[in-house]
């Protein structure tokens, strides 16, 4: 990559958008330096448009996702990986390029292929080649069903995927743990993996629902509330028999399995926490930053007598998950019959922690029994992390609770993730999590702990009584 001088990003339109100098540049990814606040950048976040301009002139615009965000020295840089097409080579150059220029450019970008390890264009040439004969191989079954009365055809297609899905998962997986395993051993630039998974593997698995979601990101950011939803209710889904296999193996990946244990961990300190609560004969507080679908809330509601002197705050970013998730809350009393308090606000994290600074340092409230945060830090840089960790305790009650997690990458999903769906996270062992823990609080205050596979870790702090 070359320096830019003369060039400046664009984020949003007309007097709403800012710019921002240029670091590096080519035709798949820009970087540039970004040090306000607002607009908030996180990973895996869609930017449309992100525009470039040169020397005051607008000569490009495009789609792109956040896949890096970094400190270099004193500045805070963001990486975007633009969507193909990016930008041509005489947008980068300043002017159109002769036919010879222009093959040379080809030439050069095939070349990078060679830098590819055999046993990686294997394995992807045989998933591809075993996706491409299961699609076929299904489309006669998908007559056979069709055939069948109304009635029939659901209880007989359930028999079939059941039939084949574990035959399925087994066929994927093996190839799927070759490609990380392969990826993972040798130092190929990432671009270069990132167009052959996109090229040859992403039409086979974006029809699935999941896939489509996760790729695509239509509320501008991965992770949003329909995708857990996907994930929770784990299950087969699509409009096709091949789509639907297809999306039953990316829910049972160790990311969606560790999600499925990590609302399990919430509901075991939901309940532990609210007894607590009940034992000292006052309502249970929680605080909930980062809400999206907040499963395990319908899940206390739906199961917990002492849901009726629960009182929920759930805050989240995003319109449609504060509106779903209020909405399954209200179901959720609705069938059990209860009374629960829940409260929804919509609050960015840089909104949260502006206003902590302006309203006293508590705009939530205090004296919470439970406070926690899931699925955020992961998008998040640790200073981030460790100032809204602080904040939480400092909103916690005495014996009160604060659990925030994040992802590990400890087993073999990482790569295909973020080729294939373009889903990338901020991953930490146990050691960078405990740089989080407040100042002053005891080490035999603080914990530690993972779900069940490992792949989400708690760090859990218990204020003292």
């Amino acid at each position: 990559m070359a320096q830019w001088p003369d060039w400046e990003v664009l984020l949003g339109d007309g007097d709403a958008a800012v710019s921002a100098p240029v670091l590096q540049m080519d035709a798949t990814r820009v970087v540039f330096e970004w040090y306000r606040p607002e607009p908030p950048l996180r990973l895996s976040q869609v930017v449309n448009p992100l525009r470039l301009r040169r020397a005051g002139v607008e000569c490009f615009a495009g789609r792109g996702v956040v896949t890096g965000l970094l400190t270099l020295d004193s500045r805070e840089a963001c990486i975007v990986r633009w969507d193909e097409p990016g930008p041509e080579p005489g947008h980068l150059t300043g002017g159109e390029k002769d036919a010879a220029a222009r093959y040379e450019a080809f030439l050069s970008g095939w070349q990078a292929w060679q830098l590819l390890p055999e046993r990686l264009k294997l394995t992807s040439l045989d998933l591809h080649s075993y996706l491409t004969a299961l699609r076929a191989a299904l489309a006669p079954e998908e007559i056979r069903l069709a055939a069948l009365p109304p009635r029939e055809r659901p209880a007989a297609e359930m028999e079939l995927l059941q039939m084949w899905a574990p035959c399925v998962l087994a066929a994927v997986d093996k190839y799927h743990e070759d490609f990380e395993a392969v990826v993972a051993a040798h130092k190929t630039p990432g671009e270069v993996v990132e167009v052959l998974v996109r090229r040859l593997l992403s039409p086979l698995f974006l029809p699935a629902p999941f896939g489509h979601r996760t790729f695509y990101k239509p509320l501008g950011y991965a992770g949003d509330y329909e995708m857990m939803g996907m994930i929770m209710r784990n299950s087969f889904e699509g409009e096709t028999l091949y789509a639907k296999l297809v999306h039953y193996w990316l829910v049972q990946q160790w990311a969606a399995r560790s999600v499925r244990n990590r609302i399990a961990h919430l509901g075991v300190r939901l309940r532990e926490e609210s007894a607590r609560a009940f034992a000292a004969g006052r309502k249970f507080r929680v605080l909930n930053v980062g809400c999206g679908p907040a499963w395990e809330v319908r899940q206390f509601i739906a199961t917990s007598a002492r849901a009726d002197d629960a009182e929920f705050t759930l805050v989240d970013f995003e319109a449609n998950a504060i509106q779903h998730a209020a909405e399954q809350a209200a179901r959720a009393c609705h069938v059990a019959g209860r009374h629960t308090s829940v409260r929804t606000v919509q609050m960015s994290v840089m909104q949260l922690i502006k206003e902590s600074l302006r309203a006293g340092g508590a705009p939530l409230g205090r004296d919470f029994d439970l406070v926690y945060c899931v699925g955020l830090f992961d998008y998040l840089p640790a200073q981030t992390c460790r100032q809204l960790t602080t904040m939480f305790y400092n909103w916690t009650r005495a014996g009160g609770l604060v659990a925030v997690a994040n992802m590990m990458h400890n087993k073999p999903y990482r790569h295909m993730v973020e080729y294939l769906l373009d889903w990338h996270l901020i991953y930490r062992p146990a050691a960078e999590l405990e740089r989080f823990v407040p100042t002053g609080v005891p080490r035999e205050q603080w914990r530690v702990v993972g779900e069940e596979v490992a792949v989400n870790l708690f760090l859990e702090v218990r204020k003292p009584a």
